[in-house]
């Protein structure tokens, strides 16, 4: 079948090269008068945005009959900021390049009922059509107001300066999230394909959700539930009385840690430090990664490890109950607090 393909082939090659050299035609005058300077990116570029629009948009209203704000915005990059009066006040400023004609885009800022709505209109384009934007929208808060926050965004960056809130609810996708410091009593964060960096974090419930985005808080301070997937978690300091912790494929780092912890990893190594150890359980469940716990020196614990593919190494004198290469139960000191672990395919180590 093979040689009969080939066959074919040559036979309509040769045939088709008698075709053209009989009628004339000459391959080396194909290519005759063609530009070798002819730039394709910069003709399409220039084909492509035939229209451009400068933004430069600002509204303000009194924040004394605002308890919640809400902005929702698409493909523009969000900067929280402290404003120096009492008004709240929104600017939308860039540009936006498009190959058809199109509307600009407005800023919308409207109140009802306690609660102010910023967003803005995306462009009406006509038919099929390429564009181009750099759109920025940044939100002056006045220092008295310590209502409620609510930032929905797609593929926007997200700037945050010193907040004092009663509630912060962040939901992104496709962009990240970068703040210094954050005061709120409840702190929820949804996040899909986009980092989150805090430097410190202080609020009564933090609710942190990831998927595909790294997490990096220098500081944690009140009961907190992170669930990451395919993503890092670097912690400098967890301090709360219960924290609560799942990934899916991706490390875990926590330097300093206080308070009882529930931990479930899988696919990913696990280093956990604590500088006091808590009144409460330490449960930790680990597939497919190693686990490295430490402790202060004169940490008192009674410890339940096992795991099923790897080996338990403890670096304290402990009275045991039980002392194999895969698992290891009883007491260093005293039963104050507990350590329960369990790991399939992965290496404990505590010391």
């Amino acid at each position: 079948i093979t040689l009969y393909l080939l066959c074919t082939v040559l036979i309509c090659f040769w045939t088709t090269k008698m075709i053209l050299s009989s009628s004339g035609f000459d391959s080396n005058n194909l290519f005759n008068g063609f530009d070798s300077n002819f730039n394709i990116v910069e003709h399409w570029n220039g084909f492509n945005y035939k229209y451009n629009y400068d933004v430069n948009e600002e509204k303000s209203i009194d924040s004394s009959n605002i308890n919640s704000i809400k902005i929702d915005m698409v493909s523009a990059d969000i900067k929280v900021l402290i404003s120096e009066d009492d008004n709240i006040k929104a600017t939308l400023k860039g540009y936006v390049k498009s190959s058809e004609e199109a509307s600009d885009p407005k800023l919308d800022m409207t109140s009802k009922e306690g609660t102010l709505y910023i967003t803005s209109q995306n462009n009406a384009f006509k038919g099929f059509s390429s564009y181009s934007r750099d759109l920025k929208l940044e939100i002056f808060i006045p220092k008295s107001y310590v209502n409620d926050l609510y930032i929905k965004s797609t593929s926007s960056d997200i700037s945050i300066n010193p907040l004092n809130l009663n509630n912060l609810n962040i939901i992104t996708t496709s962009g990240f999230m970068e703040a210094e410091e954050i005061t709120v009593k409840n702190f929820n964060f949804t996040s899909t394909s986009g980092d989150l960096d805090i430097n410190k974090l202080n609020s009564t419930q933090n609710e942190i959700q990831t998927a595909s985005g790294n997490i990096e808080v220098k500081s944690i301070e009140g009961n907190s539930s992170i669930s990451s997937t395919s993503g890092d978690l670097n912690i400098d300091r967890l301090s709360s009385n219960q924290n609560q912790i799942r990934t899916t494929s991706g490390n875990i780092e926590i330097h300093s840690i206080e308070g009882s912890l529930t931990l479930n990893s899988t696919s990913g190594d696990s280093y956990l430090k604590y500088s006091k150890m808590p009144s409460g359980n330490i449960d930790i469940n680990s597939i497919s990664g190693n686990l490295e716990l430490l402790t202060p020196s004169n940490a008192e614990y009674f410890i339940d490890a096992s795991s099923t593919s790897g080996n338990i190494t403890l670096n304290k004198p402990i009275l045991a109950e039980v002392k194999k290469e895969h698992q290891l139960k009883g007491i260093v000191g005293s039963d104050n607090c507990k350590i329960n672990i369990k790991t399939t395919s992965g290496d404990v180590t505590i010391k």
